[in-house]
């Protein structure tokens, strides 16, 4: 069996406001070696029957939009890493 290291968490989250429904999402993260996808996950806060939304992300990729948001709403985005199965 060989030995990977594990990848680091996401870190230095940023969310910038491009217009009223749409934020840009970057994040860094070392060692992608193992990631499967990056998982943004964002959901509102105060919004009836809001649900976590998800968005699977290529392990190469640090950044995403995510659009048709809530004007004047607050949101929970949280970024995660799911790796892959090293058997």
């Amino acid at each position: 069996a060989s030995c990977y290291p594990v990848p680091d968490q996401p870190t230095d989250l940023s969310v910038t406001e491009i217009n009223p429904t749409q934020v840009s999402v970057t994040w860094n993260v070392a060692n992608t070696s193992i990631v499967k996808e990056f998982r943004v996950e964002y959901k509102g806060l105060g919004i009836h029957g809001k649900e976590w939304e998800i968005k699977a992300i290529q392990p190469d990729e640090t950044k995403t939009d995510l659009k048709d948001l809530v004007p004047d709403s607050t949101y929970i985005v949280r970024v995660g890493r799911f790796l892959r199965r090293i058997l």
